[in-house]
């Protein structure tokens, strides 16, 4: 009962997505300039999720943090209970393509994180 999406940079695409999920477990870039590759866990709870501020935000400038606002807002009591956002410190934010190798070593490290959660899921 896993389903994988790989959003890319359309996180407002999302939104619709969030809705009548149970559990939500959310992989992406994030730069607060500390070593590439650290690993930051996030966990966070419906009641956390502030959604005062979605009317002064531009859909050019759309965050995570917006997007999941924005779906809450929209998908009430249907939005998802229990999300863990894992944020892989970036070398740099440059357009191009591929992974820096500080990336790709943390990959197996976040693969066992997410599998560590599935199976927590799986034993409830």
């Amino acid at each position: 009962d896993v389903e994988l999406i790989d959003a890319g940079t359309r996180i407002l695409d999302m939104i619709s997505l969030l809705e009548e999920t149970h559990r939500v477990i959310i992989v992406d870039a994030m730069r607060i300039r500390e070593r590439p590759g650290t690993i930051h866990r996030i966990d966070i709870d419906e009641e956390d999720i502030n959604t005062e501020h979605l009317n002064f935000i531009s859909t050019h400038d759309f965050s995570w943090p917006d997007a999941l606002a924005m779906s809450k807002k929209i998908s009430g009591k249907s939005f998802p209970k229990k999300i863990t956002f894992f944020g892989i410190e970036v070398e740099n934010i440059d357009v191009g393509l591929g992974l820096s190798e500080a990336v790709k070593q943390s990959l197996p490290r976040v693969i066992n994180f997410i599998s560590a959660e599935l199976n927590k899921v799986n034993d409830r």
